[in-house]
């Protein structure tokens, strides 16, 4: 699993380099082939320190990538300026194999179009769960390279950008995931089936 390291060890960072994620990885290559267009805004929620920044845009020098065409982003206490970096983003690429919850329940509340990996263990198919209950499967990969045609071509679409951006709250809204009463109805039901299931033989 996962490693964590103190984001002020600047050397322990970049000793984990080969253990990025590969959804970094993805986001290189769409750069590199000039599939998107910049600048990019790569943000990290929980830190704040210069050194991990700095480490982040090494490793984007070393693939290849100049540092210039991506905007590094710290950690932004406050929740509505948290909210309002969203406003600087087109498209967001889900991480993978760990995928987003919270950040990408808040891109689709605030208009960005998530593009995800479907893997197959839960914590590799949140954004696959997400996606289909607000109807956009389309933007699910079966594969990376699926995953970067998605992603490239909703980018030069800027027609069915726009239009996915403007109409994405009210889809969300209206969506079962935003269905309080409808998810509990949901889960009640499946503790019956349980405790059925559990007591049929007692």
């Amino acid at each position: 699993g996962p490693r964590w390291v103190d984001a002020s060890d600047a050397p322990a960072l970049a000793a984990m380099q080969r253990q990025v994620p590969v959804s970094v990885g993805a986001s290189y290559d769409l750069i590199e082939r000039d599939m998107l267009k910049g600048p990019w805004v790569m943000g990290e929620r929980y830190t704040v320190c210069d050194p991990y920044l700095f480490t982040l845009a090494q490793w984007l020098e070393q693939d290849g990538v100049d540092p210039a065409r991506v905007e590094l982003m710290g950690f932004i206490a406050d929740g509505a300026g948290h909210l309002a970096a969203y406003n600087r983003i087109d498209i967001a690429l889900d991480s993978f194999p760990y995928c987003g919850t919270t950040t990408t329940a808040e891109a689709l509340w605030m208009g960005v179009p998530v593009v995800t990996l479907a893997g197959a263990a839960h914590h590799a198919r949140v954004g696959v769960s997400m996606l289909t209950r607000i109807g956009l499967p389309e933007l699910i990969a079966p594969d990376k390279e699926a995953y970067l045609t998605i992603a490239a071509d909703l980018a030069h679409d800027r027609p069915r950008l726009a239009a996915l951006r403007t109409g994405l709250r009210a889809r969300l809204a209206a969506s079962s995931l935003c269905d309080a009463s409808g998810l509990t109805r949901e889960f009640e039901t499946a503790l019956r089936r349980l405790h059925a299931a559990a007591t049929s033989d007692v």
